[in-house]
């Protein structure tokens, strides 16, 4: 008699490695009927992962086309890419692969693009840094403030087309994506303001981040970079817990 623990792993092991795996006493019934129902329950699960697939990457399907886009994810799944984790982590590693397959770059770009919106959407919660947690102080309290990125916040370069089939006009060096409150935003940005949100991954004050921004970009303009992050709900302040 098996654990459920141990149950649980030899099933998992036999889905993954096919029935010849299969302890013969895992299971009850004759081995034909124990076969099929296998085989009936490991087409679910792939079904289920090829429709997270395509779920996760409408823009991606619509431009490959609905039978390549198919033939494409089916073989990134045999080939064993994210098939121990759930569903909303299906995704992961997508574009990476594409591009070792050296696929049309613009696909790369749009699957990259769909898989950081995603994770964007699933990140944690934050409340962003707004003007009325800068405005009103004087400049010692200002330059203290302590802030970091936004949990949602996600950068990509804005290449092979990519801002315009996601329906940005602006020409840009960067896409933002992030989600200060219920919806996930897409904004165009500069090197520079990409630039200034890196120095922010790490929780540091505004004075620090400045001044590491300015020693390697003296004659950038980091309070237009500063405005534009805190307009798109792009940093949060860092609460004490003291």
């Amino acid at each position: 008699m098996y654990s459920l623990r141990e149950a649980q792993l030899l099933f998992g092991a036999t889905l993954d490695q096919g029935p010849s795996t299969c302890p013969n006493d895992l299971f009850e019934g004759a081995p034909d009927r124990i076969l099929r129902a296998l085989k009936v329950h490991a087409n679910t699960i792939s079904h289920g992962r090829l429709s997270a697939l395509e779920e996760s990457f409408p823009l991606t399907r619509d431009a490959m086309g609905e039978a390549l886009f198919n033939r494409l994810t089916r073989e990134f799944l045999e080939a064993g890419h994210d098939c121990g984790g759930p569903l909303d982590r299906v995704g992961q590693g997508l574009s990476d692969w594409l591009q070792a397959k050296a696929v049309y770059q613009n696909w790369v770009a749009l699957a990259r693009f769909e898989w950081l919106w995603l994770e964007s959407y699933h990140s944690a919660e934050a409340a962003p840094l707004c003007y009325a947690d800068v405005s009103a102080q004087g400049e010692e309290e200002l330059l203290a403030i302590l802030m970091t990125a936004h949990p949602s916040a996600r950068i990509l370069p804005s290449e092979y087309g990519l801002a315009g089939a996601i329906g940005i006009v602006e020409v840009c060096d960067k896409l933002l994506i992030v989600r200060p409150e219920d919806s996930v935003l897409v904004h165009a940005v500069d090197d520079d303001v990409a630039k200034l949100l890196a120095i922010f991954k790490n929780t540091r004050s505004l004075g620090s981040g400045i001044e590491t921004f300015l020693a390697s970009s003296p004659n950038a303009g980091v309070m237009q970079c500063m405005e534009t992050l805190i307009a798109a709900g792009a940093l949060t302040k860092e609460i004490s817990s003291c």
